[in-house]
């Protein structure tokens, strides 16, 4: 998408958003640009007091307004020109204070909102959709691209703030000498010409600069993925390497925009210091009066602040457009995916699981294939078989992160589909070999979709995970913070809490993925025998390689290749 293209769909995104708002914000900027032109309006009685005392021949305009005042001397109307000068400047502060006001709710409320399309697109989407999409593009979408889109927000914002108030200015102009207003127009018109080759220039390399910090955020992540088994192989100098490698590419296109973007600043300041010249010397030419030209030179040294303010972010805004293009490339991605439907129907509680010639096959040809299957509540299942059997992929389909390519799943009689999926996601509870905790206390993993909260339910569940005896070894209990993805505990300690925080769901399915391989022998056991001593008991489907969680289910389910090879009742 090209830089014209970006500011585009980027505009028309903010101002579907803004609807209603967007008429207040366009308010706050004239008045913000109403309140700056006031005080420099005020500009105009001030020189002429000062530079005509008989105030002879000041200027009809400024004379017609002191005349009006009926105020008498010289010293007098000084005074109540400085009075309205302290009003108007006071005036001035608290109308852009308003405006900022407004503009930055808007930029906050437009962020969330597009935090929130992401969020949305996300939990409505296929886990085997999701599997797809490169992690680092994801991580980003949702870090650094929603804060440049914050960025660009503030970016057009003020450019558009500092329109209407050039706008004004320039008006004010007009009113003191339109010929001096005509060749300021023309002028600036005949630099802004010179000056968009370098914008254009500076817009390649931001759009550049975007695109390379996506590659450079997913090789970082793969890079971080590998960093444990490098320092088990004593590698980590090739891994830093490639580190220093990638961060010094993003740093050679960083030096370049910044090359760029100060080259064209340079040419801008410039420029406007030649266009402030040239008016002064047409007005000199056109024989204005030494009132419109201190005026004018007055005004125009206050517009060129902003004039800079603005050339500047217009360049920045080149660095910060591609990540709205991304974000909502990435949306639309996950939209064309969504299985979610709008109509949500309700399953049966504690119902039969049918499973009908279902099929699945991943890309590189895993997977199951005519699996049919019931499954009644209360039961406890062990699914084994080698690897690459199709049991996680089985128990993905159980739990809907995967749609089957052919056959069907019902609960109840009633079919598990994009109507009842959110539904189905409520009544299960799903612990895998790699238990995720958030970098938070024991208590909020625990109680994260819990069904059940008091302290009772809490305590009841940690024993049946083994976890309870874990809890009185922690400096703070259940308020112990466990760090990122619960790095404070052991690989064991995890897979309790994570079991606890399952059971905490009352789920009518409950699946265990390797979920117990970090426990000793004797633990995993006495973890398993505690489960099949749950009443009521939730259907239990545990993938195991392991004898023990076998041994503790009353069915046995072997696949192979795909397909179900033995289906058999432990007595």
């Amino acid at each position: 998408m090209t830089g014209r293209a970006s500011l585009v769909a980027f505009a028309a995104d903010l101002c579907r958003f803004a609807g209603r708002r967007g008429a207040a914000a366009l308010i706050a900027m004239l008045a913000g640009a109403v309140a700056e032109g006031v005080g420099l309006a005020v500009l105009l009685p001030l020189l002429a007091l000062v530079l005509t005392p008989a105030r002879a021949g000041p200027g009809a305009l400024v004379d017609r307004a002191l005349g009006w005042t009926g105020v008498e001397g010289q010293l007098a109307l000084l005074a109540l020109v400085l009075g309205a000068f302290v009003v108007a400047m006071l005036a001035r502060a608290l109308v852009l204070t308003w405006r900022d006001r407004v503009l930055m709710s808007l930029q906050i409320d437009f962020v969330a909102a597009l935090r929130a399309r992401l969020l949305t697109a996300l939990a409505q989407v296929r886990w085997s959709d999701i599997a797809t999409i490169r992690h680092a593009r994801i991580a980003q979408a949702l870090g650094e691209d929603l804060e440049r889109c914050g960025a660009a927000t503030h970016t057009v914002l003020q450019i558009a703030a500092m329109t209407a108030m050039l706008a004004t200015q320039w008006l004010l102009v007009l009113l003191i000498s339109p010929r001096l207003a005509a060749a300021m127009l023309l002028l600036i018109a005949m630099a802004a010409l010179v000056f968009l080759p370098s914008l254009r220039r500076v817009g390649r390399a931001g759009f550049g600069l975007a695109t390379g910090r996506l590659g450079a955020a997913h090789g970082t992540a793969q890079l971080l993925g590998g960093l444990k088994s490098a320092l088990a192989e004593g590698t980590q100098s090739l891994f830093t390497a490639q580190l220093a490698r990638l961060g010094a590419e993003q740093s050679a296109k960083r030096l370049d925009f910044l090359r760029r973007t100060g080259r064209s600043r340079i040419v801008a300041a410039t420029g406007l210091g030649v266009t402030g010249a040239l008016v002064i010397f047409a007005g000199v030419w056109l024989g204005s009066s030494p009132v419109a030209l201190l005026a004018t030179l007055a005004i125009f040294l206050r517009m060129a602040g902003p004039a800079l303010t603005m050339q500047h972010n217009a360049q920045t805004l080149t660095d910060q457009l591609p990540a709205h293009a991304a974000l909502a490339e990435l949306v639309g991605e996950l939209r064309r995916n969504e299985v979610l439907s709008t109509q949500t129907r309700t399953l049966p509680r504690r119902a039969e699981i049918r499973l009908q010639e279902i099929g699945y096959r991943h890309q590189q040809g895993a997977g199951v294939d005519g699996i049919s299957l019931t499954l009644s509540p209360g039961e406890m299942i062990a699914v084994i078989g080698p690897s690459g059997a199709g049991k996680t992929t089985l128990v993905d389909l159980l739990a809907g992160l995967l749609r089957p390519q052919t056959g069907s799943i019902t609960i109840g009689g009633v079919a598990l589909d994009g109507t009842t999926l959110a539904d189905w996601r409520t009544h299960i509870a799903y612990v895998g070999q790699d238990s995720f905790l958030r970098h938070d206390t024991v208590r909020a993993n625990l109680l994260a979709g819990a069904a059940v909260m008091e302290e009772e339910a809490i305590a009841d569940a940690l024993a049946i995970a083994g976890a309870d005896d874990l809890l009185a070894g922690l400096p703070d209990g259940l308020e112990t913070v466990v760090a990122e993805r619960g790095a404070r505990l052991s690989g064991g300690q995890r897979q309790r809490i994570a079991l606890a925080r399952a059971l905490l769901r009352r789920p009518d399915l409950l699946i265990l993925d390797e979920a117990t391989n970090a426990l000793d022998p004797a633990a995993e056991q006495a973890v398993l025998a505690r489960l099949a001593a749950l009443r009521p008991r939730p259907l239990i489907v545990i993938v195991a390689h392991r004898p023990a969680p076998q041994a503790a289910c009353d069915r046995a389910i072997t696949l192979e290749d795909g397909r179900i090879a033995s289906d058999t009742l432990r007595g």
